[in-house]
């Protein structure tokens, strides 16, 4: 951009700048610890040094306490080790400070950091909030980041990976958390218990399953900054596990440094601002075109930004600032920088012309712009162009969260109904929809009203025979409706007028002894289901036999016990006389007994799959159904109530062992359980001692009958 810069008021400009300190003063404040002691009136200073700030004359110094704590807070913390992904779906992970919490379920995780929050007194007397090991409760009151895994079969919090003293050194050391086990090497860790990870360690979140969708990490010791990893730049700073790596535009000179969390420009007058204080911290060199990331406020090239953006939604990776700060709002065009840089590049050209500069000042003046000018000239020979995908040039701009989602959304629908997209590409489609959709209910909208739907289905009836389009189309149907809006409730009646519930179907009887297809399947027909009592019974018709069929077939896995069990109470979660038929129809198919098959193989030893079980029967026996004392009748008769009163005795053994509280729906729902079932079968025993007396009675009366008869005719 050309012309002269508006002139700046001096007056206007130290007002500004005293704003932009106050507000990180008190941004830093709130990131502060509580216990933290301030430094009297001298911290302003302090304060400018740290953030690299040059005084303005005529800026009063802020009367602020918070050097001290400044101080610790914006110390670095050492990286001690960096996790590696295993599929696209996992993030880069580095590991620094306390260590990270892996899981599926932040809001759980947030709730318990709440909790913690609440209990802290209660904590030093030992008490953990529900769910919770002392282990983890620890870890997470020293403030350990957390990892969000989209893939239904990761427990809400998995496992924690963190730094232990162990014979007055350091080691790493991973914690297992999860109800279906984490595995480092192949071998399972087991639930509460810890394991040191060395260099090169393979850590699966799931391995019960076909490798072909096994979700791990690589464990590497020391700073990935200081590793040469060809799939990407590292980027720094203090957040982890939200995105991908970070690929560079094609064509761009590559950093000389991996990037870092850093000002775009420093707090300094006009006059003494250089370009070096207008850098884009993707090619690093003079911002040209300046576009700013809302609200973060980060600078970069409007070329660089669009590639960066582009190769995101190319790859279905969440949009994110490059300096990984949070999830952008809006991309504006920054009119200010545009004209600084522009008055700086003038101003070079013009010294360096200047006959009346001495020979030294001239030799440094040329030095600096011929740097300029080669580093310019080098990202100009680069690719300069936009990205095809997410051009930002000045009439597209402003550009909103939303629009660029939609963009992403459009080109891999496109990708997956091309003629000419293999398989594998079809493959890493359906998981880029399935990773768009998890939490986003503006996704699920838009791949409805986009035809997405009915492009799923067929891809499935397309590619009957290949094992991963099933799966990876199951988990992508299950990501739009995995919620409790409206659009999730929408999506459930366009799923079942699609075809979805058969096509999952023929899915699950072609691979019966594929425990990934049915596993996946099933994870759909949960939230498929969900309070929806028409696609309950729709359900039931369909795919009963098939949830009873996966049951019997995949008796070792716990991952499809668990889920079936839970298909199983859905089917009959309600009150009328439709579900009262579900559940008589359950019972005539026996389902109580695979309830009981599957509580004695995982029951003691998994409490999702207790808790599940627990539900099916409790939805069976609900109190106040037409059913429920004919349910109640058939789960005594089946003998259940040993197998119940075994598995709750394990699991208050294990929750005392563990130190933990218990799970008040488990212990509810058994102590329901067995009082119903006790009543019923005390009531089997009256009536078969009523049909046994009766029948003595009998006897003896017919005995009597018989005897009088004879002796009358003796007489």
């Amino acid at each position: 951009m050309s012309g002269v810069a508006p002139a700046i008021d001096k007056q206007v400009y130290i007002q500004e700048a005293a704003q932009l300190l106050v507000a990180a003063v008190e941004e830093k404040e709130q990131e502060a610890s509580a216990g933290a002691s301030g430094r009297g009136t001298s911290g302003s200073l302090d304060l400018m040094e740290e953030m690299d700030l040059v005084p303005i004359e005529g800026l009063k110094p802020l009367q602020t306490s918070l050097s001290s704590k400044l101080r610790s807070v914006t110390e670095p913390s050492t990286v001690w080790g960096w996790l590696e992904p295993g599929s696209r779906v996992l993030p880069f992970v580095v590991l620094k400070g306390t260590g990270v919490v892996i899981g599926r379920g932040r809001e759980v995780f947030e709730a318990r950091l709440r909790a913690l929050e609440t209990m802290s007194p209660a904590m030093n007397a030992g008490n953990v909030p529900q769910g919770m090991s002392k282990r983890m409760s620890e870890a997470m009151a020293n403030h350990m980041a957390f990892v969000e895994v989209a893939d239904g079969r990761v427990s809400r919090l998995h496992c924690l990976v963190s730094q232990q003293l162990a014979h007055g050194e350091k080691v790493p050391i991973l914690e297992d958390c999860s109800s279906n086990g984490t595995f480092v090497n192949g071998k399972k860790v087991g639930r509460g218990k810890s394991i040191p990870l060395k260099d090169g360690d393979r850590m699966s979140l799931v391995l019960s399953v076909a490798p072909l969708v096994e979700q791990y990490f690589m464990y590497h010791e020391g700073n990935p900054q200081d590793t040469d990893i060809s799939k990407g730049q590292w980027v720094g700073g203090e957040a982890v596990g939200s995105s991908s790596p970070l690929t560079p535009p094609r064509g761009r000179p590559q950093p000389s440094q991996a990037l870092s969390r850093s000002t775009t420009s420093r707090y300094t007058t006009a006059e003494q601002s250089t370009l070096d204080d207008f850098q884009c911290q993707i090619c690093l060199g003079t911002l040209r075109c300046c576009v700013a990331i809302e609200p973060c406020g980060h600078n970069f090239c409007a070329c660089c930004l669009s590639q960066y953006f582009g190769t995101q939604l190319e790859n279905g990776v969440p949009h994110m600032c490059p300096l990984r700060c949070p999830d952008p709002e809006r991309v504006v065009l920054n009119d200010t920088v545009r004209n600084l840089v522009d008055n700086l590049e003038r101003s070079l050209r013009l010294k360096k012309g200047t006959r009346e500069a001495s020979k030294e000042d001239l030799a440094g003046q040329e030095a600096e712009a011929s740097g300029r000018a080669s580093g310019l000239a080098a990202a100009d020979e680069a690719d300069n162009t936009m990205s095809v995908l997410c051009p930002l040039n000045d009439d597209d701009l402003p550009v909103d969260a939303v629009s660029l989602k939609s963009r992403q959304v459009d080109v891999t629908l496109r990708r997956l109904g091309s003629p000419s997209t293999s398989v594998d590409d079809q493959l890493v489609c359906l998981e880029v929809l399935a990773r768009l959709a998890w939490s986003d209910d503006s996704v699920r909208e838009e791949v409805a009203n986009t035809g997405g739907i009915d492009l799923i289905i067929k891809i499935m009836r397309q590619k009957p025979n290949n094992e991963g389009i099933q799966c990876n189309c199951c988990l992508a149907l299950m990501s739009l409706v995995r919620g409790e809006g409206e659009v999730c409730q929408a999506n459930q009646w366009n799923l079942a007028k699609a075809g979805a519930v058969e096509a999952m179907a023929d899915a699950m009887r072609l691979f019966r002894d594929h425990p990934m297809v049915q596993l996946s399947a099933l994870l759909c027909f949960i939230p498929l289901s969900l309070e929806n009592s028409m696609m309950q019974a729709h359900l039931c018709q369909l795919v009963l036999s098939d949830v009873l069929l996966a049951l019997d077939n995949h008796l070792t896995e716990a991952d499809i016990q668990c889920k079936g069990l839970v298909v199983l109470g859905v089917m009959a979660q309600g009150d009328d006389a439709m579900h009262d038929s579900i559940r008589q129809r359950l019972l005539e198919a026996n389902a109580h007994s695979r309830v009981s098959k599957s509580l004695k193989a995982f029951g003691s030893d998994n409490d999702e799959v207790l808790w599940a079980g627990l539900f099916a029967l409790a939805t069976l026996a609900r109190d106040g159904s037409t059913m429920f004392k004919t349910a109640c009748r058939a789960l005594a008769q089946s003998r259940l109530l040993t197998v119940l009163k075994s598995v709750l005795e394990a699991y208050t053994k294990s929750i005392q062992d563990e130190g933990i509280e218990e799970d008040e729906t488990i212990v509810t729902a058994g102590e329901y359980l067995v009082s119903v079932i006790s009543e019923a079968r005390d009531q089997l025993m009256k009536e078969w001692q009523q049909v046994i007396l009766g029948g003595v009675m009998c006897c003896v009366a017919s005995s009597a009958v018989i005897g009088w008869y004879l002796f009358r005719r003796r007489r």
